[in-house]
């Protein structure tokens, strides 16, 4: 599979993902799922960002699954610093194995889906979409992930019909 064809399947990926999951990052304050407190862990971690993105809204999604009809998990959201790294945290997240991606809106705004020129990725990932959860949080603590996004190209596929 060439590079070109991974990296149009990470943003239409990331596209759906934001697309369903902005009603879930405008209505949840907290994003803890109802299980005891005592069975959670905190996830966190820096997102690297291809260059600073000061006064722009980010977003970390954790999911148990890959489809993006579904409620999520957790979500973390803020406003962007001058630098490249953003430090992120969920509380409250349950054990288990999620797909954990991140948006920064750069050229287009929050909470709408993304566009060329703003910032994508997944954890574990380079320009491509995991093929399983692979962010795996353990019953209780903290556990840190790290991800670097990427400027979504021009060439995206869903571009030409928003």
């Amino acid at each position: 599979m060439s590079r070109v064809h991974l990296q149009n399947s990470l943003y239409t990926a990331l596209l759906l993902l934001c697309m369903f999951s902005i009603i879930w990052i405008s209505c949840e304050d907290n994003p803890a799922d109802s299980k005891d407190q005592n069975t959670q862990a905190v996830v966190s971690g820096t997102l690297t960002l291809p260059a600073p993105a000061n006064g722009k809204t980010y977003a970390v999604i954790i999911d148990n699954d890959a489809d993006p009809e579904n409620s999520f998990n957790g979500v973390a959201s803020g406003t962007c610093g001058a630098s490249t790294s953003i430090a992120y945290s969920l509380g409250k997240v349950a054990a288990g194995e999620y797909f954990l991606y991140a948006v920064v809106w750069v050229v287009g705004n929050f909470p709408n889906a993304p566009q060329p020129g703003d910032y994508g990725g997944f954890f574990g990932a380079d320009s491509t979409i995991p093929d399983a959860a692979n962010a795996v949080v353990p019953a209780s603590g903290n556990v840190t992930f790290d991800i670097t996004l990427i400027e979504l190209p021009e060439d995206l596929p869903w571009v030409a019909t928003q």
